[in-house]
């Protein structure tokens, strides 16, 4: 009883010495904004230029400008066999949630990204599933 009397005492002790006993929780990072030009650096995983399987097609650059006025517009370049080489553009509105982006292009679904400092990680749910990073 001593014993379970003494470590009572002891927890008292030292909840009183450590203030409410609150402990702080870690600072919450500021979001990072998604404005700006970002360039396309990887597709499903892999550096550019990108090829899916069984196709004579390749990705081999791309851009994306996400606009202050909620706007944004996204480029890719398409080099084909034979020398063809082709821009395909989108372009839409966008809204940010902390470190979520949704991009919603004028015509489709949406796709959610993920935006650090450096990074936007943009999942293609709707159109073709693959991921693309874009770096800044």
């Amino acid at each position: 009883m001593t014993r379970c009397l003494g470590l009572g005492v002891l927890a008292a002790a030292v909840a009183a010495c450590g203030g409410d006993g609150a402990t702080e929780p870690p600072p919450i990072p500021e979001p990072v904004s998604a404005v700006g030009t970002w360039t396309l650096s990887e597709i499903a995983g892999g550096p550019l230029p990108w090829t899916e399987p069984g196709e004579s097609c390749s990705i081999t650059a791309g851009s994306l400008a996400v606009l202050s006025d909620a706007s944004y517009t996204e480029s890719v370049t398409v080099a084909c066999a034979g020398g063809a080489v082709v821009t395909l553009s989108d372009s839409g509105t966008w809204f940010q949630d902390g470190s979520l982006l949704e991009l919603v292009p004028h015509e489709g679904c949406a796709d959610r990204a993920v935006v650090t400092r450096t990074t936007l990680r943009l999942a293609r749910e709707c159109n073709s599933g693959l991921s693309m990073a874009y770096s800044r």
